[in-house]
């Protein structure tokens, strides 16, 4: 009989919850800390309300990756990366 053992690391397994990993179950509910403490003071949390509008992406996108920061940035992060992370917090 062949065992197949989990060698990933514990936080990067599964975990009970929808099959989500720990690590991300953690990241989301830390995500949502930030934000309700953001609200909380009163600051605004989306692009959009600070007057960020769709058509401005691609020049958001053109400066994040020029940005010095992100050629020394550990993880490799590509224009469409960006534009994601962009999208998401329109």
């Amino acid at each position: 009989m062949d065992v197949m053992l989990d060698e990933r690391a514990p936080d990067e397994r599964p975990s009970d919850e929808g099959m989500v990993p720990e690590r991300v179950r953690r990241d989301r509910s830390t995500h949502g800390d930030i934000a309700d403490f953001l609200a909380s003071l009163g600051l605004n949390t989306r692009l959009r309300e600070h007057g960020v509008k769709v058509e401005q992406l691609d020049a958001l996108v053109a400066q994040a990756i020029d940005d010095p920061c992100h050629k020394t940035n550990a993880v490799p992060v590509t224009s469409e990366d960006m534009r994601k992370l962009y999208q998401e917090v329109l």
